[in-house]
């Protein structure tokens, strides 16, 4: 019985492990698919700031600098996981600590996409002009 016992304890363990290790490896996924997207974000601020300076209107003003703050706030937020990112050793806070952060790096995931993508659209239309 205590053999039993034992066998399913040693089975637990290396379950939990794995569902950490795998939990803990989407998270990073998600964070290493987005990271060198810092590098585009201030890219496009640096766009954009040029063309706030050759501009004279102020509802596009107004509209550029809504796209630079929506920029800086993507990168704070990847900047601010990444400051507060820190696995915890008991089991049982582990997961839940995990799948709270699963939920947001996903959501500075999109916060950086859609703040990205609405940049190079304007600094694309712009360039049209």
């Amino acid at each position: 019985m205590k053999k039993i016992i034992l066998f399913f304890l040693v089975i637990s363990f290396f379950s939990a492990c794995k569902e950490k290790s795998t939990l803990e490896g989407e998270v990073i996924a998600i964070h290493d698919e987005v990271m060198p997207k810092m590098g585009e974000i201030h890219v496009a601020k640096k766009k954009l700031k040029k063309i706030l300076a050759e501009t004279q209107e102020e509802s596009v003003k107004t509209e550029i600098s809504i796209l630079i703050s929506n920029l800086e706030n993507a990168d704070e937020g990847m900047m601010d996981w990444m400051h507060n990112w820190k696995v915890p050793e008991n089991d049982p806070e582990m997961t839940a600590y995990l799948l709270k952060e699963r939920d947001k790096i996903t959501k500075v995931k999109l916060n950086m996409l859609n703040s990205l993508d609405a940049a190079n659209s304007f600094v694309a239309k712009s360039n049209k002009k």
